[in-house]
Parts: structure tokens; C-alpha cells; sequence
């Protein structure tokens, strides 16, 4: 009997072997296949494949300077090739504003505000400065934050609202009002913040006329921005990179789809490019729970829902680099990875993925791999998560 159990044992385990050799053979010979060097001229794709898609989403890690770079590089191929002229930002509404009021202007303090304060550091913007300058006065893109704006309250939001009365001037109450909620913000709890922004709210809806002669054609921006601070500041301050609780996952990605369907209906006629963190793309949230937590993220609400205007047309793109994967993590730290939002990309691919990657690229190039070709061994994957792969080697 333990005869027949060592025999069973090491058939067993030579059965598994031959079946994972036979799967990495299948990862090695598609990805040899199909891994391309990135060009800007020539893009991640055919450029009669473009018209397929209406919003190109990327999905990344933030706070690095090679995100910034190949965001630009990106983009730079989406707006040549695909008609894409706003890009949407992981970020509130009021800083969109400040974001967008540097790129026309140059101002220094909005670039200082929303590096300083942001989710990218300075030459991020600089670089998307340097590419707005080149384009003509009648064709050049917009970005737009569609994200919740109660990470805002302090000095973002109070600048965003000085922008809207630039060419006017300010009425004594608001500017008291606006006073008292700067002051607030900058000193007070959470829980004082969300009271106190009520004032201003009421002060809108109560004068919509007389804010409507004052402010024109910014008015509607003016109400936007009061708006969308009004809804976020009815969710609590939560650690979504890395909380487990689903309803608050889901809630954010809710207000997201929201905001990005109203920003869609008034762009109709272009396309567009989104950057967010890696939990934002694909048709699951699958950075911090597994796919059984029913949490879709809001590209996947864009993908699927039959009311979405872009119902099958959303390509999403993450972006992997290797030096977080192959670096001088402590041990402990790598294999617990999924409690840092830095290293969970490693939890996505099978792990032979990117060691086969990794031996057929050169280091410091930028490369790209389509998932979704025919008699792909990461077709099903990518169905669920993400289509194309670009990444730093």
C-alpha cells in the first residue's frame, strides 16, 4: 500500500510538472511573439484599431517620475491617432481647475498647489505644460478631476473658487464665508469640515440669479465645483488603497462612474484618457479583495452597463515596472504585498509572467504587449482585468 501511494505520489507530481512546463510554454512562445518595443509615432496598436475605443485608461502606480513619462508618451500617440482631447484625472473637480488654469496660464501657484498637494509631483505637469504649448489655440485637450473632491478642502477648493471670480469681483458674504471654511479646514475635524460647508451650499442655491450675472458663462463651472465638494463631503475620509470595506469601495467607484458620465456628456465629440491608480481599470477591482467581492471598478461600468455611451469601448492599459518586483525588498514585506498599494501588482500576473518578461527585454526600454490576441494564454485574464500591458524593463 505505501508502495502504491509513493508510485501515485511521484506520477502525481511529474503529472503537475509536465502541465506547468506545457503553460509556461504557451506564456513563452505568445509573449515572445507579441512583445514590442514602444514607439510614440507608432502606439500600441494599428492605427485603424483605434476607432474601437472612446476612452484609453491607464493604470499605474502614483508619485513616480516614470509614470509622468510614459503618461506623456501615451497620451502624446492617443491625441495624434485616437481624438482624444481630455484627459480624466484621478483627482476632485476643484483640482482639475487648478490643473487646467496652469496649462492656459503658466501660473506658478497653481503648479506649486497641485504638485505640492496632489498625486504627482511638479514635472509631471510641466511635461503635459510643454506638450499644451506645442498645440494650435483652436485644438488643444482639457483635463478634468473626477474623483472625490473632500481631499481638496485645504487651500485646493478655497483656490479653485478665487478662480471662477478672476474677472469680477467677489461678493463680501461668500468672500467671509469662503474665510470662515479655509480657516475651518486647515484647523478643524473631519467631522467640522462636513458641517461648516453648508453655508456656502445654501448661499448658491438661495442667490443662483444673482451668482448666474455675476459670473456668466463660469457659473455653471462655479455650481459644479459647490456641487461635487457638497456630494464628497457626505463620504468619510477612508484609506482606499488599502481598506477592505467593500460599500465604501463601492460607493467611490459609484461617485467615479457618476462623475465621469457627466463629464462625458459635455465632451460628446472626443475621446478620451484616463489616468488612475491600478484599481481603477479592468472589470474588477482586484488590488485589495478578490473578484467574489462584486466590486466593479468604473471603467468597468463604462465597459459593460447598456446605458454607458462607451458600452464596449474602453481599453484599459496597466502600466508594470520590474525594479518593484525584482529590488532589495525584505523578504516579509514582498510576500505580504498585498497590504501595499506599490508592490499588489504582482498578485494580478502569474508570476511567470513577468519572469518570462523579464528574460526576453533589455532593461531601461519601454515595451508594450497586446493580452487580447487570438490564442492568447491571457485572453480570459484580460477580459476580466486589463487588455494591453506597458512596462519600464
Amino acid at each position: 500500500m505505501k508502495l502504491v501511494k509513493t508510485i501515485f505520489f511521484v506520477l502525481f507530481v511529474f503529472s503537475v510538472k509536465s502541465v506547468f512546463s506545457q503553460d509556461t510554454d504557451g506564456y513563452l512562445s505568445y509573449l515572445k511573439d507579441n512583445t514590442f518595443i514602444y514607439s510614440e509615432d507608432e502606439g500600441i496598436m494599428p492605427k485603424t484599431d483605434y476607432s474601437r475605443y472612446r476612452l484609453f485608461v491607464t493604470g499605474e502606480y502614483h508619485y513616480r517620475e516614470e509614470n509622468s513619462r510614459i503618461f506623456l508618451k501615451t497620451f502624446r500617440n492617443l491625441y495624434h491617432n485616437a481624438n482624444v482631447r481630455l484627459i480624466l484625472f484621478e483627482a476632485g473637480y476643484a483640482y482639475g481647475l487648478v490643473i487646467q488654469h496652469y496649462l492656459e496660464t503658466g501660473d506658478y501657484e497653481s503648479l506649486k498647489l497641485v504638485s505640492e498637494s496632489g498625486q504627482f509631483d511638479e514635472y509631471h505637469y510641466r511635461f503635459l505644460k510643454d506638450f499644451y504649448d506645442e498645440l494650435p489655440e483652436n485644438d488643444k485637450f482639457e483635463v478634468e478631476g473626477i474623483d472625490l473632491d473632500n481631499y481638496s478642502v485645504q487651500g485646493v477648493f478655497r483656490y479653485a473658487a478665487d478662480l471662477q471670480f478672476r474677472d469680477t469681483i467677489m461678493p463680501e458674504d461668500l468672500k467671509l464665508m469662503l474665510d470662515e471654511f479655509d480657516e475651518i479646514a486647515n484647523n478643524e475635524s473631519y467631522e467640522v469640515i462636513q458641517k461648516s460647508f453648508g453655508d456656502i451650499y445654501l448661499d448658491l442655491n438661495q442667490n443662483s440669479e444673482k451668482y448666474k450675472l455675476l459670473l456668466k458663462e463660469r457659473y455653471w463651472v462655479y455650481k459644479e465645483l459647490i456641487d461635487k465638494m457638497r456630494s464628497s463631503l457626505s463620504f468619510d475620509l477612508y484609506d482606499y488603497n488599502r481598506g477592505k470595506d467593500s460599500i465604501a469601495q463601492t460607493k467611490r467607484e459609484n461617485y467615479i462612474y457618476r462623475s465621469a458620465l457627466n463629464t462625458i456628456k459635455k465632451h460628446p465629440d472626443v475621446n478620451y484618457y484616463g489616468q488612475f491608480g491600478l484599481a481603477h481599470i479592468g472589470l474588477s477591482r482586484f488590488l485589495i479583495m478578490d473578484e467574489s467581492s462584486g466590486v466593479e471598478s468604473f471603467t468597468a461600468k463604462l465597459n459593460t452597463y447598456e446605458r454607458s455611451p462607451l458600452k464596449d469601448s474602453v481599453c484599459s492599459i496597466a502600466i508594470l515596472y520590474f525594479n518593484d518586483y525584482y529590488g532589495d525588498y525584505n523578504k516579509l514585506y514582498y510576500y505580504w504585498g498585498n497590504l501595499s498599494y506599490n508592490v499588489s501588482l504582482r498578485e494580478i500576473l502569474p508570476i511567470k509572467v513577468y519572469k518570462i518578461l523579464k528574460k526576453i527585454t533589455e532593461e531601461n526600454r519601454l515595451y508594450y504587449v497586446n493580452l487580447t490576441k487570438k490564442h492568447s494564454p491571457l485572453y480570459d485574464f484580460s477580459v476580466n482585468n486589463f487588455q494591453y500591458l506597458i512596462f519600464k524593463r
